[in-house]
Parts: C-alpha cells; structure tokens; sequence
C-alpha cells in the first residue's frame, strides 16, 4: 500500500512537470493575459462581427515602431482578408511587433473613422520570419470606389502609378497626408506616418510606385510601411491636368477635392480679413476660397480668372474650397465682372431663394441702416440694415473697404455685394462704390 501511494506520488509529480515544461516552452510566448483554446476564425468573418470578441490569426505586415505613431497600430493578414490590431498603450503588448510575425490575436471588433479593428486582450506570438502576403495590385479608382475597396481594407496593396503633387509641411498625428492623383487627377490619401522613414526622401510634383496597406480614415488611404514600399518611377510621365468641374456641381461634393475656374468678386485685400477669404463665380454660381494663412498666395484680384484646387467644406453654413495649398491657385487670366443680380431683401434671406445665390455677385435696393455699431468683429461691422417693409438683412462691412466711415443712419441705400453666410444670409459689399444713396 505505501509502496502505491509512492508511486501515485511519483505519477503526479511527473505529469505536473510535465505540463509546466509544456507552458513554459511555448513557441515564442504570449502577450497579454492567455486564453488557452480559442477558436481561431477567418480575418474576414471576424470583421463582420462588430462588438464581438473573436480570435484570429494572421502575419504582421508592418513593424508598430513604424505605422504605430506611438499607440499599437499595426496590420495582420490572413488568407481572407487584413485587419488593423489597435491599443491606445501599447506597453502590454510588448515587445513591439514586426513584420512577418505570425500572432494570434483575441480582442473585440470596432471600427473608427471607417477603419475595422480588433482591439486585443491577448495577443500570441505563434511563430517569426513568416513571408509577408504578396500584395495585390489594384488601379487608382478603387481607392475611390467602396465596394471594391472594403474587401481589401487592411491587406498589402500596390499601386503602380501614383502622382504626388505638393507636399505638405505640416504634421497631422504623427505622420503627413500628402495629397496622390492618377493621370485623370483622381485623389486619394498618402498616409505617411513620420517613423517610416519615407517623408524626407519625397520629391514634389513626381510619379511613383506605392505599396502600402490599404487603411481608412473617413475615406480609403494608402498606408506605406518603409522607404521601399514607395518607389520614383524611371520614366516620368507628364503631370496630370486637373478637370474643372462647375462651381454648382462642385458645391454639392463635400469633402472631395475638386478643381474650379472662375471670376474673382473682390479684391482679397479688401474683405479677407488677413486671411484668404474672396469669392470666385462662373456660369453656374459661386463659392468662397478660403485659406487661414495667406502665405505664399498669389494676389487674388477682383476681375482675375483663376483656377483653384482644393478640399470643399462648409463652414457656418457656407460652402468653401480650402485650396490643396498655394500652388493650387493660379491665374489664368482676365474676366468681366459678373452682372449683379437684384433682389429683394426676403429674396436674399430665404433660403429656398438665396442658396443658389450664395457667393454670387448680388444687389438689393432701398434699404436703411437705423443704427451703427461703434465696434468692429472679425475685422469688419455687421450692421442691420431694412427694406420698407420692415425685412432684415445683415451688412457685412470689413474695414479694409473704407466703406463703414461713409454710411449714415436714415438713409436709403442700394447696395451690391456678394451673398455670403454665416449661420444665416449676409451682403458683404467690396469698396464704396457698392453703397450708393438711393435715388
């Protein structure tokens, strides 16, 4: 009998032994809590499974020390499709991931901006040195096309041709996004984050060859990994010509880059208020081009014809184009000035009548100002000023027109001055010759 217990003893020590030499000789080790036996499933079932815990497994594609900007930011693949592996602090996750690793990944589906995640609980290393997925060559317009781009968000893909215009100098989240087009000036979004290594080997205005992971951020974005992955083209084709597009139909592309040609209203000296902030109108209708900082801008002068590349936002209730940067405006010559269209003072305050109006050379009649304020705001008046029914309208006066010294209150006037917005319709007449006593 003591002889048995002896060896039950023996037994359950050397399965115990057993089994920790087993744990302990993991192939590469966990990150992270374990979970022993998750079922692993595909990249691509796990993405459709927002706010579920899953476990899946796939090969690093970039090093985190060079996309991460700081946080675990990272890409796997597998067979199915890509994914990006996300933790705000990454020291639980440590040591960083690099490409080629093989990890098995247990986290929860989100998604930000767009962009589909796991953020884990536990990641394992299974194994290193892996070949990284070949990446799939896609053309420029899937970039531009959700149904083809969803299914490749998060893999390794590689455009051939890809044309950087300006670069940018200033840094958005540890990185740049630096502005690509096609030869059709198609855009999209090169995002280069600053560790990579890939910014200061850029040339403007050039072709290039682009391998990167397919990311998101509101809108698809190409996402290089190294200086390799973004190569100069031996032989340089001619830069792409921007296409100008309507000013009505530009106005209703929010957040696309397009490019617009027209008749500049007012002298930007006059009502820009330091910035760049004047109106261009064509055949179709208006828009404000606005710029925070005037540098480098060409002098935008009433009469000018110029063309304008750049983003179209809204601000206040105003639609603008927020040039792509100061190269991206240039003159192309003269033009007459767009007739004044008059109006009634409610014509000018509805909407359903003054949007298609808005940034348009305008002019209402007989309208009084019954008080002035002693303060400007923004660089300029805002001055009520109504009709002979009582009907309001706000006067955006900027100081540098010279016209605020010459009004008086009681007095009629007719004014012309280009429909603008903020928060609600406003007339922003453009020097003195706009205010004229009635007759």
């Amino acid at each position: 009998m003591k002889m048995n217990k002896l060896l039950s003893k023996l037994v359950l020590a050397s399965a115990a032994f057993a089994l920790t030499t087993t744990v302990s000789q993991l192939p590469l080790g966990t990150i992270g809590i374990q979970k022993a036996h998750a079922a692993v499933v595909t990249i691509a079932s796990a993405k459709s499974q927002i706010g579920s815990t899953v476990t899946v497994e796939g090969i690093v594609t970039a090093n985190n020390t060079a996309i991460g900007g700081g946080k675990l930011s990272t890409f796997i693949q597998d067979a199915t499709g890509g994914i990006n592996v996300f933790a705000q602090d990454v020291t639980p996750f440590l040591p960083q991931l690099v490409e080629g690793e093989k990890i098995q990944v247990t986290g929860q589906i989100t998604t930000y901006q767009g962009l589909t995640e796991i953020v884990p609980t536990t990641i394992t290393r299974v194994s290193t040195g892996n070949q990284v997925p070949a990446p799939q060559v896609i053309p420029f317009s899937t970039l531009n096309n959700g149904a083809q781009a969803e299914p490749l968000e998060g893999k390794l893909v590689k455009v051939n041709q890809v044309y950087i215009g300006a670069l940018p100098t200033v840094q958005a989240g540890g990185g740049y996004n630096i502005t690509i087009y096609d030869n059709n000036y198609n855009s999209s979004t090169l995002r280069v984050m600053n560790d990579t290594g890939i910014f200061s080997g850029l040339q403007a205005n050039k072709w290039y060859e682009v391998t990167a992971i397919l990311g998101e951020y509101n809108s698809y974005q190409l996402v290089p990994r190294k200086p390799a992955d973004v190569s100069l083209l031996a032989s340089q084709p001619p830069a792409p010509v921007p296409a100008t597009k309507p000013i009505a139909t530009a106005k209703n592309l929010t957040g696309q880059v397009v490019t617009v040609e027209g008749t500049v209203l007012a002298n930007n000296s006059a009502i820009g208020g330091g910035k760049i902030s004047t109106y261009i109108q064509d055949a179709t209708g208006g828009i404000n081009v606005f710029a925070a900082n005037p540098t480098g801008y060409i002098n935008l002068a009433e009469g000018d014809k110029v063309r304008v590349t750049g983003t179209i936002t809204v601000y206040n209730g105003l639609t603008e184009i927020i040039p792509t940067s100061a190269a991206t405006v240039t003159k192309t010559g003269t033009a007459p000035m767009p007739a004044a269209v008059t109006k009634t003072v409610p014509e000018l305050t509805q909407a359903s009548a003054a949007e298609p109006l808005e940034s348009t050379l305008v002019k209402t009649v007989k309208v009084k100002i019954n008080s002035l304020p002693t303060n400007p705001a923004g660089g300029g008046y805002n001055i009520t000023a109504v009709d002979a029914n009582n009907n309001s309208i706000l006067l955006r006066v900027m100081q540098a027109t010279n016209i605020y010294p010459t009004l008086q209150t009681g007095v009629w006037y007719d004014v012309t001055g280009v429909l603008s917005q903020y928060n609600s319709y406003q007339l922003v007449p453009r020097k003195t010759a706009d205010v004229v006593v009635s007759p």
